[in-house]
């Protein structure tokens, strides 16, 4: 049975808590971004009170609140994103998280909650604060413009063609630039079944993808990221697995393997979320 709708179309819960939370997690994701700039992007920004002052970011999939990145704009960046299925502003949601986003940052200055208070009063977002470009991630050359940092979190597993996606990746990414990937790679449908998804035949799975909106996640395993985003030019700087599926999972999966994902090494399928740093070499 196909989705109903696509997550960031479906109207948002509103409750005091709905929003505490949703506003925590925006903040967690500036401050996950920032932390992720400071160990693997430029060693002179490391230490640098506002390591995004003057970059140039997209962020794709930024989720239905766009939450992260508004807030990167606060840390002064010029700020565009990426999505499918970009959110309308919705007063009845945007208006209290918006609100209560600016309650909990404005203590960090005005000239960092300035952007909030712009897209309050507008009742919208608006390019001044960010660009929204209602593309999917293999049409990024669409945009026209060129990107100093691109940041991706539980993104690249919905994408259909993963090597459009990193060639337009590539395409959008400055000479110099850099991209930061966190990556989901369980069967959405049940974290505690990470490969399920993996045993469908390949109609059934493809069916799947068509009726979820590509939500239940990707066949690809690490070892493909790497090889499409090396084909597409980038260097990859750093590559890990942070989570894994237990030995006794993948025991049980294994044998029901469709035949292609059978030749993958026990690391390869224990590794269900994956974070890649890449960089285009000037």
């Amino acid at each position: 049975m196909r989705t109903p709708a696509p997550v960031n179309y479906r109207k948002q819960t509103r409750t005091p808590e709905a929003i505490a939370r949703a506003t925590d997690y925006a903040i967690s994701m500036l401050d996950g971004y920032t932390m992720w700039w400071r160990y693997h992007g430029p060693s002179q920004d490391a230490r640098s009170a506002r390591p995004f002052e003057g970059r140039r970011i997209l962020e794709i999939g930024p989720g239905a609140s766009l939450g992260s990145a508004v807030l990167l704009a606060c840390a002064g960046a010029t700020v565009s994103i990426a999505d499918r299925f970009v959110p309308e502003w919705d007063p009845d949601f945007h208006g209290p998280f918006y609100a209560e986003l600016l309650r909990k940052v404005d203590g960090r200055g005005e000239a960092f909650a300035s952007p909030i208070r712009r897209l309050i009063e507008a009742r919208g977002f608006t390019p001044d604060v960010v660009t929204c470009h209602a593309i999917a991630a293999e049409q990024l050359w669409r945009t026209g413009e060129r990107f100093d940092v691109v940041f991706s979190n539980a993104v690249l597993e919905h994408v259909e063609n993963l090597e459009a996606t990193t060639r337009n990746l590539a395409a959008v990414t400055e000479l110099g630039g850099y991209g930061f990937h966190q990556i989901d790679l369980r069967d959405h449908r049940d974290f505690d079944r990470p490969l399920e998804f993996l045993t469908l035949s390949a109609r059934a799975f493809e069916r799947l993808r068509s009726e979820s909106f590509c939500e239940c996640g990707c066949p690809w395993r690490m070892p493909d990221f790497k090889a499409a985003f090396e084909i597409s030019g980038f260097q990859i700087t750093h590559a890990s697995s942070n989570l894994s599926a237990t030995p006794e999972y993948l025991a049980d999966v294994r044998p029901r393997l469709r035949p292609e994902y059978r030749q993958f090494s026990e690391a390869d399928l224990a590794a269900i979320s994956a974070f890649f740093v890449v960089s285009r070499p000037a």
